[in-house]
């Protein structure tokens, strides 16, 4: 008789000859980009660093949004006018709150600059939070490389600074504004987050970077079960709630053999989990992923688990 094993790809208690096999290179983690790295050298530096950190942060993100705006309506096409138009005030409505926060530095409110998951920069002026981030998510180094090569030259930075500024994998999107539809993060790996509009822009944000990040870890975790030898069954692919209610149970095939994953975003949301497996599917069987989250703001602060 078979038993249903557990594949450890991370922590987990697994039968003595498969353990060497399945730990080794198993943990995914994501290298800290140079710009989150040195957030993560400010968030106890002193106040006048981060002030000026945050100073030449907000300046370049007001510089690379208003370009964006005046790209838009430089756009002659009559048949985008209108999603022209909307875009437009959108991005000119988010510049306006990042001004106010380049206001708020000026009178010296109080900043925080700290990392998180996934190489998002977080700052904090005053009681107003914002992301460190472009338009163009898929072209993020440009903004980056901004950014450090001003504070970089009033600052001691580490010479590795720019080291692998361009090859840190990411999960990047970019915000456009659709005909007949609200704002929309889409991401390379064809993934589509839509809302209604732009408020709560770093929680949106941060929800969608979490998903595709879930997705990642999903794909790869079970790209690693089937190169160790177990059978990967699509019809039998399950996600429930872990008992330890931290990690998912992936169940990978008929017999009973599952992973125990890490997924917060598919725990806090099990309304996707059927959606990520089918988008894992389309990855590994090598046909066009895609998965759309239509009116995703009812996910951003939290869902439903069971």
């Amino acid at each position: 008789m078979h038993y249903p094993c557990v594949l450890a790809i991370s922590l987990l208690v697994v039968p003595a000859a498969l353990a060497s096999r399945v730990s080794h290179g198993d943990e995914i983690s994501i290298a800290p980009s140079p710009l989150s790295r040195i957030a993560a050298d400010l968030t106890d530096a002193d106040p006048e660093q981060r002030t000026e950190f945050a100073r030449i942060a907000v300046e370049e993100m007001i510089a690379e949004y208003a370009a964006v705006a005046s790209e838009a309506r430089g756009d002659s096409s009559p048949r985008r006018a209108s999603r022209r138009a909307r875009w437009s005030s959108a991005v000119e409505t988010y510049v306006s709150q990042l001004r106010q926060a380049l206001r708020g530095l000026e009178n010296w409110e109080p900043v925080t600059v700290a990392p998180s998951d996934g190489n998002a920069v977080h700052l904090k002026i005053g009681d107003q939070p914002l992301i460190v981030t472009g338009p163009r998510l898929d072209r993020p180094d440009g903004l980056a490389w901004r950014i450090l090569e001003r504070y970089c030259s009033l600052a001691i930075c580490p010479d590795t600074t720019f080291d692998g500024i361009a090859a840190v994998p990411l999960p990047h999107g970019v915000w456009s504004y659709g005909e007949g539809q609200g704002p929309t993060v889409s991401t390379p790996q064809g993934v589509h987050c839509v809302f209604r509009d732009l408020s709560n822009r770093v929680n949106k944000e941060l929800f969608c970077r979490g998903l595709v990040r879930d997705l990642g870890t999903l794909e790869r975790a079970l790209q690693r079960t089937g190169d160790l030898g177990f059978p990967v069954e699509w019809q039998h692919l399950e996600i429930s709630r872990g008992v330890d209610g931290e990690k998912q149970t992936v169940r990978v095939n008929g017999r009973g053999d599952y992973l125990r994953l890490s997924l917060p975003i598919l725990l806090s949301v099990p309304e996707l989990r059927e959606d990520a497996l089918r988008w894992v599917e389309s990855r590994l069987t090598h046909r066009r992923a895609q998965l759309l989250v239509a009116d995703a703001d009812r996910f951003v602060g939290g869902g439903n688990s069971d």
